[in-house]
């Protein structure tokens, strides 16, 4: 990869395959996944996020960069378009 010929963006399909492949951290639920997407598209801080729903600072940290590494084919940047897919997949998963 370079940046004459960056790696394409992962598709929707491919993003939903694979959030669904993450395993959940023990104590963490679906409903928590749409916390920590909303609150980003709001501009919340992690740190706000996880006092909201109850989670160490660490745990919601880690969660985000798991799904965010699912959502991108590694160096390439986490861009707006795999944020709004990401967020549509995690609140069809939890039937919000």
């Amino acid at each position: 990869m370079n940046i004459r010929n960056p790696q394409p963006a992962l598709t929707r399909a491919e993003i939903a395959a694979n959030v669904a492949a993450l395993p959940m951290p023990d104590g963490w639920t679906l409903q928590d996944d749409v916390a920590l997407m909303e609150g980003l598209f709001r501009l919340v801080g992690l740190l706000r996020i996880a006092n909201d729903i109850g989670k160490p600072f660490d745990a919601v940290q880690s969660r985000f960069l798991q799904i965010r590494g699912a959502a991108s084919c590694g160096p390439i940047p986490f861009g707006l378009d795999a944020q709004k897919h990401l967020l549509g997949i995690v609140r069809e998963r939890a039937g919000t």
